[in-house]
């Protein structure tokens, strides 16, 4: 478990790559998880199949209080697909 907590608001930029493919697939959530509060904020969702190529997605993140941020894999109508994740990065300052 990470927690990150840079000061009220500091903006961070979450960079990851993402491949889901099949006709199975569900869905891919990205949440911040307040740790003081213990409530989940969605900030990113990819639903559905994307084709055969890998995708970069840039979220934007900040809070004022420490927050864990949980990447969440849901599965579809059966098992017939993949939802893959890879080169995930939280780095300071807003995303471009």
């Amino acid at each position: 478990m990470v927690i990150y907590y840079l000061g009220p608001d500091t903006p961070m930029c979450l960079r990851f790559w993402t491949h889901m493919y099949g006709n199975g697939i569900g869905s891919l959530t990205v949440k911040l998880s307040d740790t003081r509060d213990g409530n989940d904020h969605e900030i990113w969702s990819l639903a559905g199949e994307a084709g055969n190529a890998w995708y970069q997605a840039e979220v934007p993140v900040s809070s004022p209080n420490p927050f864990m941020i949980v990447m969440l894999g849901q599965v579809g109508k059966n098992n017939l697909g993949d939802i893959a994740l890879d080169d995930i990065s939280l780095t300071f300052g807003s995303c471009p």
